[in-house]
């Protein structure tokens, strides 16, 4: 599964024929690759087996990988920490799956790669942003429309003159439209600068 499928992608070009359908899936492949690379994430739901995590000594514990679908396991140092079931009780909760914390009482030990995690984390087709899949559409259809251009156009009226060279064909590490570069920013990966 990717962030937008190629029958989507369709639907929101207007386009009804089959004749593009290996030049989409070329942009459609490169926009999944370049929102997962630029938010640096993995958006798609994804099963996550013993990640190793330093121990904060504080009550929070951020997951690379979010949201929180399912905890399976989670280890500090070889013990065993369950997930709690009513307030008061040991263990670990998720407050918040979206952003991916799972918050101890008991406080995660301190230490580094001191904290195993075993979990699901991602969106499935059924939940995946509208507003992350808007973003990624409209980098698909801004690849499409410049695409077709190679070469030096030129576009002259008066004193004003327009040129457009191959070189503009890549994203060159710009998102293309403003919105889009506004809806991937909610989506993209903050760096927390814990530092213990």
């Amino acid at each position: 599964m990717a962030i937008i499928e190629l029958a989507d992608l369709k639907t929101f070009l207007g386009i009804t024929g089959t004749s593009e359908d290996d030049l989409l899936q070329i942009y459609l492949d490169a926009t999944n690759e370049f929102v997962g690379q630029y938010c640096k994430r993995t958006f798609e739901e994804t099963e996550y087996t013993q990640e190793l995590y330093d121990g904060t000594g504080h009550v929070a514990l951020n997951l690379r990988n979010y949201p929180i679908v399912e905890v399976e396991e989670v280890l500090v140092e070889t013990e065993e920490v369950t997930e709690r079931t009513d307030v008061g009780e040991e263990g670990y909760y998720i407050q918040n799956a979206d952003w991916g914390i799972l918050y101890n009482d008991d406080l995660w030990s301190r230490g580094r790669g001191n904290v195993q995690v075993t979990y699901t984390a991602g969106y499935d087709a059924s939940s995946m942003p509208a507003g992350l899949k808007l973003a990624a559409y409209k980098i698909a259809a801004y690849m499409r429309n410049t695409g077709k251009r190679t070469g030096i156009r030129s576009e002259s009226l008066g004193s004003y003159s327009y040129s457009l060279s191959a070189e503009s064909n890549s994203l060159n590490n710009v998102i293309p439209d403003i919105l889009a570069n506004l809806l991937l920013s909610r989506y993209r990966k903050r760096d927390l600068g814990i530092i213990f």
